[in-house]
């Protein structure tokens, strides 16, 4: 018998060839499937991602909601009251925003309710708790002005591991602004002076766990932030004690500000609320007493630092930093929010039918930041 060993190797070339071809198909369809799941993870990513920043800028709207509903207008069933327009309208602003100013409001959104599966975050912070860097410097003498100047001198606080020495600061930001000729535009600026280089810049609010593991201890974070303690967006060197930031409430030795306290605070906050009336600045030194049930303490250079208080209750400033979450992706920004006037058709007699008034209309975006 036999074999045809020609036939016998051209089959064997025919064999490999085939494997060949199925190597490479195989290889062409592992690469094109790879590639596809990457295309759609990616576009699932930049979806979140663009829905993750919407639900960013609506949180602005919720924060301009939340304030402004203080100032619509009186309804005519409402009961009369001995207080003043302005002093109720400033009590209802405090109950609204006291317990939550400086902390996490969390929205949980549903998608069978909202349209979308999600979270929102704002923080509110009112700038006219802080110190206004600009207002305070005088820029025809080339310093501070003399109580900025004392306050400063006197400051015993610090921002991680970074300590920060009073004297050492008013000469560096001094030399700063003598330099710069100018008020500063942005408190990204400050970065650039030596021994605020370690300072911690962005607040960011405590969170619910963070806020239970501190509920018994006395090793809670006292530190400052830049953008917290200093501003440049307010309209006075003076500083609002009702709504201090959390660095103002360092330097003042108070309380700071915890996660849960709109439940767990909620009767004091009322006590302090009710309390209120417009000129209580005309005497810091007695009427700093109204605060202790939600600040606990009055710091020992008190004397000092009431000396940045206001003496009139105006706040018209506010900062949200607002987060938006949908799966894993966070998209976060800082909106300022400046209150103005809106007309509400009172002013017109002739006007019978007044125009419905939207809360967020009575606070204007001036800037937004990604953060």
């Amino acid at each position: 018998m036999k074999f045809n060993f020609k036939n016998k190797k051209q089959n064997s070339y025919i064999f490999i060839f085939v494997l060949l071809v199925i190597s490479f198909l195989t290889f062409t369809v592992t690469i094109f499937i790879s590639k596809t799941n990457v295309y759609r993870l990616f576009s699932k990513t930049m979806l979140e991602e663009e829905r993750a920043k919407l639900l960013a800028l609506s949180g602005i709207n919720l924060a301009r909601v939340q304030l402004g509903m203080s100032y619509l207008p009186e309804e005519k069933n409402e009961e009369k009251s001995v207080e003043s327009a302005e002093q109720k309208k400033y009590k209802k602003l405090l109950n609204k925003i006291l317990p939550v100013i400086n902390r996490w409001q969390i929205f949980k959104l549903d998608e069978n309710i909202d349209g979308i599966e999600g979270e929102i975050r704002i923080c509110l912070v009112c700038e006219d708790g802080k110190i206004n860097l600009n207002k305070s410097f005088d820029f025809k003498a080339n310093k501070f002005k003399p109580d900025v100047e004392q306050v400063i001198t006197s400051m015993k606080v610090s921002s991680g591991t970074t300590k920060i020495e009073g004297d050492k600061i008013l000469k560096e930001l001094t030399d700063f602004f003598k330099k710069k000729n100018g008020p500063i535009d942005d408190l990204s600026e400050l970065l650039n002076i030596k021994s605020l280089e370690g300072v911690n810049f962005s607040y960011e609010p405590s969170e619910e766990n963070i806020s239970k593991d501190l509920k018994n201890s006395s090793d809670e974070n006292r530190s400052i932030c830049l953008q917290d303690f200093f501003t440049v967006w307010s309209n006075s060197e003076k500083v609002e004690p009702w709504l201090f930031s959390s660095s103002l409430c360092v330097l003042f030795d108070a309380r700071l500000p915890k996660f849960n306290d709109a439940k767990n605070m909620k009767e004091k906050f009322q006590k302090v609320v009710d309390k209120f009336k417009i000129d209580l600045g005309s005497n810091w030194g007695i009427n700093w007493e109204i605060f202790l049930p939600i600040y606990e303490k009055r710091s020992a250079s008190f004397e000092v630092l009431k000396k940045l208080l206001s003496q009139q209750f105006a706040p018209s400033v506010y900062t949200v930093i607002s987060c938006g979450k949908v799966g894993n992706v966070k998209r976060k920004l800082l909106a300022v929010l400046v209150k103005q006037d809106v007309d509400d058709g009172n002013k017109d007699s002739s006007n019978q039918k007044k125009r419905k008034l939207n809360p967020a209309e009575y606070f204007k975006v001036v800037k937004v930041f990604w953060l």
